[in-house]
């Protein structure tokens, strides 16, 4: 199979999987000179996915072509696996919750569609909530200016300890 034929492949592949695991409606992009028309795999408002299914990813350059290739207006991830090796995901540490709000209003917007749950390897059968890093096992908050208790206390002339 040559280099072209294994990145549409791919690019099926990993639309399926995505399709699989968040149950929303994936397909692969047209491909043409690259940019934010022509994303890889097509479904997730944005994001934007490059998919690279390849033994030897150099993972800087694909993740700088995704961050040119996404205009700045998409979250630029890296979708990338090995043979016999499952799916990674690479993105910006401080595109987390950016991606975080595109995936929860792609998995509410497909609650909406209700596609079907394609096998019972998913977890929470009932359905994922909105809420994905907290099906994640996450626990965010946004940063807040709240005194604590104990900080006041302090102030006023306690200890730390009362």
């Amino acid at each position: 199979m040559n280099a072209r034929t294994k990145g549409k492949v791919g690019e099926r592949e990993a639309a399926k999987e995505i399709q699989r695991v968040l149950r929303v409606s994936m397909r692969r992009g047209v491909q043409h000179a690259g940019g934010p028309e022509s994303p890889d795999v097509v479904g997730l408002d944005g994001v934007h996915l490059e998919v690279k299914r390849v033994q030897s990813l150099n993972l800087e350059s694909a993740m700088n072509q995704a961050v040119r290739d996404c205009g700045g207006g998409s979250v630029p991830v890296v979708m990338h696996r090995k043979n016999n090796r499952p799916w990674l995901w690479t993105f910006r540490f401080d595109d987390v919750l950016r991606l975080v709000d595109a995936l929860n209003a792609a998995i509410d917007e497909g609650h909406k569609a209700t596609m079907p749950i394609p096998d019972a390897t998913l977890p929470n059968q009932a359905g994922l909530s909105s809420n994905l890093l907290g099906d994640m096992g996450f626990a965010v908050e946004r940063a807040e200016s709240k005194p604590s208790a104990n900080r006041d206390n302090v102030a006023a002339g306690g200890s730390a300890h009362d």
